[in-house]
């Protein structure tokens, strides 16, 4: 899976912050080798994360993704906005699951996943899957069980859990707790 790693996360966070930087002071900053950040670079440039031009490096709000117009990948239900999931795979296709649920699901079990975006349920705009935060199994059911939402930060996710309950997870803590759950459900049959 070829997802933003956490060092693509600081150049990406620096450069939010800064708005645009030449290499040379991203590397300065963050200490990463130049031949590794030239590497970054070019995977956050085809991920329409950052723009290059005139040496520098400019930051790119993540921007609203056009889902392709089928169900989605893993249940079949028809994909809502509000919870959607975009991936892209590395032969080019793109997929669409209904909610964060399906599509970290599907991320776990397909092979070849080049990049995903999750919608943020409070605003609905999209971001790294592995850069968002999740709520799992509040009292809010939208789609799919175990309910997963996703939030931009974990502020968000606190605040939204503060009212709704549930447990707030980063990715990799969603994906545990989803394999671990569905394979509990699944040996019950």
């Amino acid at each position: 899976m070829d997802y933003f790693n956490e060092r693509q996360g600081l150049i990406l966070e620096y450069l939010r912050e800064k708005g645009s930087a030449s290499v040379h002071e991203v590397q300065q900053k963050l200490g990463i080798p130049t031949a590794t950040l030239y590497r970054d670079i070019a995977s956050l440039v085809r991920a329409d994360r950052l723009r290059r031009s005139h040496g520098r490096l400019h930051y790119q709000q993540p921007t609203e993704v056009n889902l392709p117009l089928a169900n989605c990948v893993m249940c079949g239900a028809g994909v809502n906005p509000r919870t959607a999931l975009s991936i892209q795979l590395n032969d080019g296709r793109q997929a669409a699951a209904c909610c964060p649920h399906c599509g970290l699901m599907y991320i776990s079990r397909q092979p070849g996943v080049r990049s995903a975006l999750v919608t943020d349920f409070l605003y609905g705009k999209m971001h790294n899957v592995r850069q968002a935060v999740y709520v799992l199994e509040s009292q809010v059911q939208i789609c799919c069980r175990p309910s997963l939402l996703c939030f931009a930060n974990s502020d968000d996710a606190s605040r939204f859990q503060a009212g709704f309950g549930g447990q707030v997870l980063s990715f990799e803590q969603a994906m545990q707790r989803l394999n671990h759950m569905m394979s509990l459900d699944s040996g019950s049959r």
